[in-house]
């Protein structure tokens, strides 16, 4: 299967306190919408997905999101 990378993310955006933790999303698909009364865990997983991502994006946290599994 071929791993493609979404977000990236370095943490380098706020000040570096002690050893960061560094998250790592696969088999991403991106959702920015959340059906509070029926989402199932799937759903929610890629809704965190694309949060965390997001936050990547922006240097706050450090870690990967792919789809595929590596």
């Amino acid at each position: 299967m071929v791993v493609t990378t979404h977000y990236t993310g370095k943490r380098d955006k706020r000040d570096v306190t002690g050893a960061a933790v560094t998250f790592a999303f696969t088999n991403f698909t991106e959702n920015v919408t959340i059906n509070c009364n029926s989402a199932s865990n799937d759903q929610l997983a890629d809704a965190l997905a694309t949060l965390v991502g997001q936050l990547m994006e922006a240097g706050v946290i450090k870690g990967t999101v792919t789809s595929g599994s590596p």
